[in-house]
């Protein structure tokens, strides 16, 4: 398997999965919907990010 370096696109997607999925929690846990449903486009951005980049990056083409 091909090493993934830590400045790859892939591990910045996935960075902001994370930080979006924590924006969400803290948005449903305060009663936010607005900002929940802003935290939720986000992180299916950085998925598709994270896929797309594999995809075209360890699998040869794109997703």
């Amino acid at each position: 398997m091909a090493e993934i370096k830590t400045g790859s696109g892939f591990m910045e997607a996935n960075r902001q999965m994370e930080e979006a999925a924590r924006d969400g929690q803290a948005a449903r846990t305060a009663g936010d919907t607005q900002a929940e449903g802003e935290a939720e486009t986000r992180f299916a951005n950085a998925q598709q990010a994270s896929r797309t980049y594999v995809a075209e990056n360890y699998v040869g083409g794109p997703a």
